[in-house]
């Protein structure tokens, strides 16, 4: 049983008791638990609030959609990946990280495409509506991948190819103190991805959007 198979089994049990509620994403992580035996972590990201599931009515269906993903991979026996671990995640809670944000996106693409060191990553600063990220000038030499964290879990893929701005130092800002590029990338729909550090340039980075998850 594959991890495609374990997401089906789990959007198919969701929808079976929370048809009038939406499903954002299903990641399933391979593991091992505290005792060293196989598991696999399936995180269920739900569009509602996390009310709707703890709710009285709805808590006994929360309960049931887990007991029927554990029935259904652990059935698999020598095909299963390991008894399965079931969270449910409110969109709204959400925060995501760097190494989720690469996951989603190289999942997208079905191979390791970001790594760590090609890969910025930034949610929205919590005192301005930007994406803040600073980057060594050197980098866009290279194909740059720049992931922005939506409020709810939604992601922004920047993908910016080698050259593609040739000159980062008189685009953008540059910080004294460690010589990086500085970024306040716009998450407001009037100058929605420009940067507006830049002294007035306001770079659009539109032009680089591979892809977008609400």
């Amino acid at each position: 049983m594959n991890h495609q198979q374990v997401r089906d089994i789990a959007e198919a049990a969701f929808k079976s008791r929370f048809s009038d509620i939406g499903i954002v994403s299903i990641n399933v992580k391979p593991g091992f638990d505290h005792y060293d035996d196989p598991m696999v972590d399936v995180r269920i990201v739900y569009d509602a609030e996390v009310e709707r599931l703890i709710a009285p009515d709805k808590a006994p269906d929360m309960v049931r959609v887990r007991s029927e993903i554990v029935e259904k991979v652990w059935a698999a026996a020598e095909d299963s990946p390991g008894y399965p671990f079931v969270h449910f995640i409110a969109k709204s809670d959400l925060c995501m990280d760097k190494n989720s944000a690469m996951t989603r996106v190289n999942e997208h693409v079905g191979y390791q495409l970001l790594k760590r060191d090609n890969t910025h990553f930034a949610n929205v600063n919590s005192a301005k509506d930007v994406w803040w990220v600073n980057i060594p000038p050197g980098k866009f030499s290279h194909e740059l991948h720049l992931v922005l964290g939506k409020d709810g879990g939604g992601l922004i893929w920047l993908r910016i190819a080698p050259g593609s701005i040739s000159a980062p130092e008189e685009m953008f800002r540059v910080r004294k103190d460690n010589g990086r590029v500085h970024l306040e990338i716009c998450s407001q729909s009037e100058r929605y991805l420009k940067d507006v550090k830049s002294g007035g340039k306001e770079y659009d980075f539109t032009r680089h959007v591979e892809y977008e998850w609400n």
